[in-house]
């Protein structure tokens, strides 16, 4: 004998079901349309979806604060959208990339966040047509082409051949940068510092390239480390 409420299959002396309380039976078991219909549940957001709005609730929540904070202690706005500022570039750095956008890019929109903010700094500060038009978008310019190479190149290499790429690429970054002061302040264009740190960096991405070549292509560490 089977419940007809709940569909339970009943001994053949109960009368009452112990599950629903039922008093109903018939001898075959129901249909399936007699079963009730679980209740829908609403769509569970992704675990990027939630680390997204946490982020973006977050970084919202603080730039009113301190807008408020702003507005209430001082003569009006004066200087909040410095730090609303740094929240929205903060936003694009963490936030962005748990939308499944392509990584070239929130790679751009990283970039242009980090040119915003300066811009923003170079405002308040009235460099805008001084020291940002000459400095930093030049340096910003030249980091970012070098990283993005160097991305690029270290993602078609592995092991000490990736790590010889990036302390390369790390030095020229250095000169670049002191390039560029040196050309902001009307000095001679030569490394200065940044000779130091690239003659740092290029032996020391020669032997990882090196012990790459004649290591690591046979030997993989990490098995036999037990890493």
């Amino acid at each position: 004998m089977f419940c007809t409420h709940c569909g339970v299959r009943l001994e053949p002396h109960r009368e009452i079901c112990p599950l629903c309380g039922g008093g109903e039976q018939q001898e075959g078991p129901p249909e399936l349309a007699e079963y009730p219909e679980a209740p829908r549940i609403g769509e569970i957001p992704s675990g990027r979806r939630i680390v997204f709005r946490f982020i973006t609730l977050l970084l919202a929540t603080v730039g009113v604060i301190v807008l408020a904070i702003d507005g209430v202690t001082g003569s009006g706005i004066s200087w909040s959208p410095l730090v609303v500022y740094s929240l929205a570039t903060a936003w694009v750095f963490l936030a962005l990339p748990f939308t499944g956008i392509h990584p070239w890019g929130a790679y751009l929109l990283d970039v242009s966040a980090v040119a915003a903010l300066l811009y923003g700094i170079a405002r308040a500060t009235g460099g805008v047509r001084s020291w940002y038009p000459d400095v930093a978008l030049p340096i910003l310019a030249v980091s970012s082409l070098v990283i993005a190479a160097s991305v690029v190149v270290a993602s078609r290499v592995r092991g000490g051949v990736r790590l010889a790429v990036s302390l390369a690429m790390s030095g020229l970054v250095c000169v670049g940068v002191d390039l560029v002061i040196r050309n902001y302040r009307g000095q001679p264009l030569y490394p200065g510092w940044s000779g130091l740190v690239l003659l740092t960096a290029l032996p020391a991405a020669l032997f990882f390239l090196i012990f790459h070549v004649t290591v690591l292509r046979y030997v993989d560490l990490g098995r036999r480390l037990h890493l």
